[in-house]
């Protein structure tokens, strides 16, 4: 099957049908099915502890867009604008776990995506400076992970977790990281399966805008090679996020 018959697929399948369909053509590449985007945000195994019953509607339609079953989504790159303090950050940081949470149901997603067996997949939060003790995002994303027994299950060093403010990278099982970087250079060597620009964090400096405009061509050229045409459904894996408030428009997404 190749991508032009996608369309096809689509229309003779329920989503139901459509994701036990993949999960069938790849079973032997997963150890077991990912959970719905739901049961992954209220389940307390999963973020429940820290999201479950938390967010507005609108949110939750989004994520249920987004991921509409476990193993396919039909976008790649994620703009959020909206207001400061209306849920872009918890949205953002959902989506990232939930694309951790379906790696960690393959057996081995290095091989899965056609990367040698020792390379990084890294999931990436940028911000202009290397500060972590003024980013929402990062310090958001930690305590989500402090707070769910499934990903303290999958930490490689729980230790990370007790100091986060001077924590830049959290090492996860099967060669995956969290990590906060000021720049792209900061993932070299590393294959980036996700990430979040966040436009607050490259805010009032024009040097640092052009810091994020450099460093979202990076992520885009970088996801092209790595891993276009790699699987079956989706071209891409993962998701870019790209957070904007109306009230601090920059030229970067403006």
């Amino acid at each position: 099957m190749n991508n032009n018959s996608i369309p096809e697929i689509l229309s003779e399948m329920s989503l139901d049908e459509l994701n036990q369909y993949i999960f069938e053509a790849e079973r032997e590449q997963y150890e077991c099915m990912p959970v719905d985007i739901m049961t992954f945000v209220n389940d307390p195994y999963f973020l429940g502890e820290t999201y479950g019953g938390k967010l507005f509607k609108i949110w939750e339609n989004t994520l249920k867009e987004i991921y509409p079953i476990p193993l396919f989504s039909p976008y790649y790159e994620i703009i959020l604008s909206a207001a400061i303090g209306t849920g872009k950050t918890s949205i953002s940081v959902i989506g990232m776990l939930y694309d951790i949470h379906k790696l960690f149901c393959l057996k081995n997603p290095q091989e899965y995506y056609n990367l040698t067996s020792n390379t990084p997949i890294a999931f990436s939060l940028f911000s202009a400076t290397l500060s972590l003790a003024t980013d929402v995002n990062w310090t958001s994303l930690v305590e989500a992970l402090a707070s769910s027994p499934y990903f303290c299950e999958h930490l490689e060093d729980s230790k990370v977790l007790d100091n986060n403010a001077k924590t830049t990278l959290v090492p996860l099982a099967k060669n995956i990281g969290l990590q906060i970087g000021s720049g792209f250079r900061h993932t070299v060597g590393k294959a980036v399966f996700g990430s979040l620009l966040d436009e607050a964090s490259f805010q009032n400096k024009t040097s640092e805008n052009d810091q994020a405009q450099k460093t979202y061509d990076a992520l885009s050229s970088r996801a092209d090679s790595r891993y276009a045409n790699s699987v079956l459904l989706n071209p891409l894996p993962g998701h870019q996020w790209l957070a904007s408030s109306p009230q601090l428009a920059t030229d970067f997404l403006a």
